[in-house]
């Protein structure tokens, strides 16, 4: 049982660690936004549910850990709960004074400010740590030195033999196999003049790309050659935040091309993780040792803040959304309407939650976990 335990410990806490820090940073930026734009915050929560500790600032802010580790929130003076829903009988009775220090008294401009500074500070966090990671680290890549030769491909037609070292492709020097991938990527049905090393000697090899990859059909030139030596280059301060924004926008972009295809039809959502994934992600990356952790924890504050971006009402992007509503028709939607916004969007959420709570109860069998945890 003991033993069990710990497993089921080393799960949870570095879940409930990296979760903490990202929910942490997400509200500290609506918070930071709010108080510069004069909005008076009543509770900044990390958790959901009854408060464990907590303690109230000079500002009357309460700060509280609460007991459902799933998320957080800030909830502003005139909220009627934390997906800053109005409160409009509560709003009604404010004096002019009062008023002003909700969130819902300031302009279209302030709002959205507000409400996209969570995501924001998501970003933030992860190109510092990416960035971080790059300067520490470094960057990794293959070395122009072919590993394997795929059978009947171009490369095998034209010579090539795993060792050599492909030194330019017209002319054009080659430092890194990713560079050579990328130059025979975009030039398919191409006759190409390589320079390359092998052993004493250095060889001329033609070659022509193929259209595309027997296992990868469009996607561009394929040569037949697969890298084998992984090195690691040291960069400098501006150029790790360059890489830290390439990877950021490479997570982005893929994420959301991932959710189109679900939408669509063409992904499956049996592949969408939940808590419980995420929690098991937590603990497996965490025995690797602090570096993949904070890649981890890097990668997971890029998807909040993306997710948090999706025009959907109670999520950051669906207020952002309906405040660009006002600000083109230059009043705010009835309150019946924001009413049923917020009732679509919570049911979208509850939906999406259930669904990835399933697909995680399949994955891991978790009845079955729980039952070995603590016996």
């Amino acid at each position: 049982m003991l033993h069990s335990l710990w497993d089921f410990l080393g799960y949870l806490v570095p879940f409930v660690l990296v979760l903490g820090v990202l929910v942490f940073v997400h509200e500290l930026g609506h918070y930071w936004v709010a108080r510069y734009n004069g909005v008076r915050v009543e509770v900044f929560s990390i958790g959901f549910g009854p408060e464990i500790f907590g303690w109230a600032d000079r500002a009357g802010t309460r700060w509280k850990i609460s007991w459902l580790p799933l998320g957080g929130y800030v909830k502003m003076w005139g909220d009627e709960n934390p997906a800053s829903t109005p409160d409009q009988e509560a709003l009604s009775k404010m004096s002019e004074q009062e008023r002003a220090q909700s969130l819902h008294a300031k302009s279209v401009g302030q709002r959205i400010a507000v409400s996209a500074a969570g995501p924001l500070a998501n970003y933030l966090l992860a190109l510092s740590l990416f960035a971080g990671l790059f300067m520490i680290q470094g960057q990794p890549y293959v070395s122009p030195i072919v590993g394997t030769v795929v059978d009947q491909s171009p490369a095998s037609q034209a010579g090539f033999q795993a060792g050599d070292r492909i030194l330019s492709v017209e002319g054009q020097g080659i430092k890194k196999f990713e560079e050579l991938a990328a130059y025979v990527s975009s030039r398919p049905g191409q006759a190409l003049s390589f320079s390359v090393q092998r052993d004493e000697q250095v060889l001329t090899l033609e070659a022509v790309p193929a259209a595309s990859s027997p296992h990868t059909p469009g996607k561009g030139g394929f040569l037949g050659l697969q890298g084998a030596d992984i090195q690691v280059e040291k960069v400098g301060f501006f150029y790790s935040f360059a890489l830290a924004f390439q990877e950021v926008w490479h997570i982005s972009s893929q994420t959301l091309l991932g959710i189109f295809q679900m939408i669509t039809g063409q992904l499956s959502a049996d592949g969408m993780g939940g808590p419980l994934l995420i929690a098991r992600l937590a603990g497996d990356v965490a025995s690797l040792g602090v570096f993949a952790l904070l890649r981890f924890a890097a990668l997971l504050s890029v998807n909040l803040g993306l997710i948090n971006l999706l025009p959907i009402p109670i999520l950051d992007g669906g207020h952002i959304f309906l405040y660009a509503l006002e600000g083109l028709w230059g009043r705010p939607l009835s309150d019946r309407a924001l009413q049923w916004c917020y009732k679509v969007g919570m049911g979208i959420v509850l939906f999406v939650f259930i669904l990835t709570t399933w697909n995680d109860l399949k994955r891991f069998a978790l009845f079955q976990s729980l039952l070995g945890f603590f016996s």
